[in-house]
């Protein structure tokens, strides 16, 4: 089942958030170790962090372009997805955060999650990134209609506010490119 987020579903979407990026993102090829990935998603789960996502996401929820769904199983929350039909700097739809928990990558729960916030988008172009090494997703998004945009590659920054330079991989930020979807014509 999937339905709208609210904020009282915050820390539950947080959790399945810390999760997947446990599962996802280290790779010891590009230097993102397990315990790096860990050392930030902890920080997310805080009481005040968990505070503060919370207020964020009142204001998410309230807005009328906002996107903010789950995906629930036996009432529990195993994934969410967060988007916007209009983004303030380009004006497009942009998808921030589409999450699952591990033990559900491969049942459909994602593909659900993808379809609904793409019905829910509309007919328009979409952007997203991702990281540049998880080929999973990758594929994901491609069978969704997404393009990797060539010369996209650039570093997503991991720490208060996104305001740490220099970027490093592995130190405080994670490679990533974009992928876009482009308008759909119906006949």
């Amino acid at each position: 089942m999937i339905r709208d987020a609210t904020p009282e579903d915050n820390e539950s979407i947080r959790r399945v958030q810390a999760e997947s990026w446990l599962a996802a993102y280290p790779n010891d090829e590009v230097g993102i170790s397990h315990d790096w990935i860990r050392g930030i998603t902890d920080t997310w789960l805080t009481p005040e962090a968990l505070t503060a996502s919370e207020q964020r996401m009142v204001g998410q929820v309230s807005d009328p372009d906002g996107i903010n769904i789950v995906a629930l199983s036996d009432d529990e929350i195993i994934g969410f997805s967060s988007a916007t039909r209009r983004h303030p700097a380009h004006g497009d739809a942009d998808i921030f955060a589409i999450y699952l928990r591990p033990d559900m990558f491969g049942t459909g729960a994602g593909q659900a999650l993808m379809t609904e916030t793409l019905n829910l988008i509309g007919d328009t172009y979409v952007r997203l990134d991702v990281a540049s090494y998880n080929g999973r997703a990758i594929r994901f998004y491609k069978r969704n209609g997404f393009n990797i945009v060539p010369n996209s590659e650039q570093l997503y920054p991991t720490g208060p506010n996104g305001k740490i330079p220099p970027l490093i991989i592995g130190k405080n930020a994670i490679p990533t490119i974009d992928m876009i979807r482009h308008k759909i014509h119906s006949a």
